[in-house]
């Protein structure tokens, strides 16, 4: 991949962060078992954004907001960025205009396994075909920050049994309650969901 072909995904993707993601709340409402339900609460910030692309700046001045910035305002260019050498970044750009919509598109999570490949990071959201990873947020206890993109199947690289995404719920950081459903499965009754997790009961006030 040419690096102006990685410039048009990457300056694309950060508009579709932006609209869909940014400065959001993710709730994934998962099964955990029989008649058992769990979740991830996640946060997505703009420095976030250069992390999933896999890119890497050529001036270590140009910080992740920075670069986020610069995509979001047409101003980013070749010059401003290289390729990873292990091939990662093309990887990552061939599957991260699906991982935008994260809020849509996942199907399926777990815990991060080392068995098949060596990355930092501890939830994994996604579906057969591509797949995001989370760590958890230093600053914001109990939420978890995207910290990474994959052109994985799910089911490889999760300890199993993988859980199934019932429902996704969306809201503003600066939002106290969720106030959107993004997803939800078939034949999934969202009110039960929405009892059984004690953030998105909040929809409910």
């Amino acid at each position: 991949m040419k690096k102006d072909e990685a410039l048009k995904i990457v300056t694309t993707c950060a508009k579709q962060y932006k609209q869909n993601l940014a400065n959001q709340n993710l709730l994934f409402a998962l099964s955990n078992g029989e008649d058992k339900m769990d979740y991830i609460e996640t946060v997505f910030l703009p420095q976030n954004f250069m992390h999933l692309t896999g890119v890497v700046p050529c001036n270590k001045s140009l910080s992740s907001v920075n670069f986020y910035n610069a995509c979001i305002n047409g101003k980013l260019t070749p010059a401003l960025f290289d390729m990873s050498r292990d091939g990662t970044t093309h990887m990552k750009l061939s599957v991260l205009p699906q991982i935008m919509n994260i809020h849509k598109v996942a199907r399926m999570a777990g815990d991060f396994t080392e068995n098949k490949i060596k990355l930092n990071t501890e939830k994994i959201v996604g579906n057969i075909h591509a797949c995001m990873g989370f760590v958890q947020a230093l600053q914001i206890q109990g939420y978890f920050v995207p910290n990474t993109v994959l052109r994985e199947d799910i089911r490889d690289i999760v300890e199993k049994p993988t859980r199934k995404v019932l429902a996704v719920f969306r809201k503003a950081i600066s939002a106290n309650r969720y106030d959107e459903c993004t997803y939800v499965s078939k034949n999934i009754n969202l009110t039960m969901i929405k009892d059984c997790i004690k953030f998105a009961q909040l929809m409910e006030e």
